[in-house]
């Protein structure tokens, strides 16, 4: 179970992917931000969606 202090980062290939997952989240009612991606992971664009 996830504390309040817990985040997910959910990795996306491209920045509009990223910006199109966020505005789904929080049209979904979901707290969410983008943030950068975490330091080390080169496998995306360097944009995350943070929960």
């Amino acid at each position: 179970m996830l504390q309040a202090k817990d985040a997910c980062y959910v990795l996306v290939r491209t920045s509009t992917e990223g910006f199109d997952l966020y505005q789904r989240l929080v049209d979904a009612g979901v707290p969410a931000r983008v943030a950068p991606a975490p330091h080390g992971m080169q496998a995306c664009c360097g944009t995350s969606v943070l929960l």
